[in-house]
């Protein structure tokens, strides 16, 4: 009895230790002033692959020479504060942080744009885009703006491992 006893009080004191972590604005929050940078690898050849996988057996050699790769796109990502001048800001008046993203592809044609997000203490929403694009196809980028309607929720908190949430928007370009 008393070992049983033990092992049930041990068990009880443990089960805080094997709790999840939980996610919350406050955990997001720190981004909101920081940028990071993202570049893609294009693979040009599949030698060197193919000669990893042949190698098998016991002392295999792996050469890693045969591999040859191209930079592909590139994206730099910054979270921006207010006040917001960029182009669009406007157009949002409840966003509170704005995500800056500027790429560049493989062909080298460049890219910006910035999504216009609220973050709440129940997740983060997104309220649209701005873009410098040539839609037209005219030679000129113009700044183009489209509005998430309803706000697009794509972050909810709080967050533990297995939460899910559903929804659905419409995008709408002025």
């Amino acid at each position: 009895m008393k070992r049983s006893l033990w092992l049930l009080f041990t068990t009880l004191l443990l089960l805080p230790a094997a709790a999840q972590p939980t996610i919350t604005r406050a955990d997001y929050v720190w981004r909101v002033g920081q940028t990071t940078m993202t570049i893609d690898f294009e693979a040009t050849s599949v030698a060197g692959a193919d000669a990893i996988l042949n190698a098998t057996g016991n002392n295999a050699t792996y050469d890693f020479t045969l591999f040859n790769y191209a930079e592909g796109d590139s994206l730099v990502v910054s979270y921006l504060q207010p006040p917001f001048d960029v182009p669009g800001a406007g157009s949002f008046p409840g966003a509170n942080v704005v995500i800056n993203v500027n790429g560049v592809d493989s062909a080298g044609e460049d890219s910006t744009g910035w999504l216009f997000t609220r973050l709440a203490d129940d997740g983060r929403l997104a309220l649209g885009l701005a873009g410098i694009v040539d839609l037209d196809e005219d030679g000129v980028a113009d700044t183009t703006i489209g509005r998430f309607d309803p706000e697009w929720r794509q972050i909810v908190f709080p967050m533990t491992v297995g939460t899910t949430w559903e929804d659905s928007t419409s995008f709408i370009v002025n």
